[in-house]
């Protein structure tokens, strides 16, 4: 198949191996230019060499989520320039994870280990304008279509109870009466097919609809502490970037 589109992808990543191996998959695509930006540059700074050069920006799980914010940001200040659209590469599949970022605006995403057709495939959807999730994230958000979501103030009550929380003390953290913690309560178990609250915040923490602690808040990770993940879940890519030498 013939390509003749000239698709310009920018990559920022934090894992300099996935940089390597996407930039090894797809430099060699017809109608494909590639560029590189260190992750710990300034967005800003990459906006204004690269932004209206960029169709697709190629970002990790929080470095997307950063971008996204400051793009939208920029949007408003420079209404002239057309922003590029995020693809997401991560090695993180829980389905809340997935939605927040497509929520935040991201047109893709992509696991670390999906393969080369998938990563090119990706990046050819996004350029064009559509939606690209890899098999493996549209397997799980396709079956979270098939179970009953929860609501805002659910989510808000199964977070406490996944905190030890008694209905009395989440009543009073959200200003709402016991009896409505209560109903609250029994909602989440019908919905989750629990009998028990243990095991409410078991399936939920199971299907990704909670942090491993909801008491904790995102924090983007050090490179240090993610390159055994980085190893153990970038197997394709490391595949295929370039060896150096010894």
């Amino acid at each position: 198949m013939q390509h003749l589109e000239n698709i310009r992808v920018l990559i920022i990543h934090e894992e300099p191996i996935v940089v390597a191996g996407l930039l090894a998959v797809l430099s060699t695509e017809p109608g494909m230019t590639v560029t590189t930006a260190s992750s710990g540059s300034s967005w800003q700074r990459e906006w204004a060499a690269h932004g209206t050069h960029c169709d697709v920006l190629i970002a990790d799980y929080h470095g997307a989520l950063e971008t996204l914010a400051d793009l939208r940001k920029t949007g408003r200040k420079e209404s002239r320039m057309v922003p590029p659209r995020v693809l997401v590469v991560t090695q993180l599949s829980r389905e809340w994870e997935v939605r927040i970022a497509m929520d935040a605006g991201a047109f893709g995403y992509l696991m670390q280990n999906c393969s080369v057709a998938e990563i090119v495939a990706g990046v050819r959807m996004v350029a064009s304008n559509r939606r690209y999730l890899c098999g493996a994230v549209a397997e799980r958000i396709a079956e979270s279509l098939t179970r009953m979501t929860l609501t805002a103030r659910e989510t808000e009550v199964l977070e406490l109870l996944q905190r030890g929380m008694c209905n009395k003390t989440i009543a009073r953290d959200l200003g709402i009466a016991p009896g409505t913690v209560k109903a609250h309560v029994a909602g989440i178990l019908d919905k989750l097919g629990a009998t028990t609250r243990t095991q409410a915040v078991a399936v939920a923490t199971h299907r990704g609809l909670l942090r491993v602690s909801a008491a904790q808040p995102l924090r983007r990770s050090t490179s240090s502490a993610r390159v055994g993940v980085a190893r153990s879940d970038v197997s394709g890519l490391q595949e295929l970037a370039p060896a150096t030498p010894a």
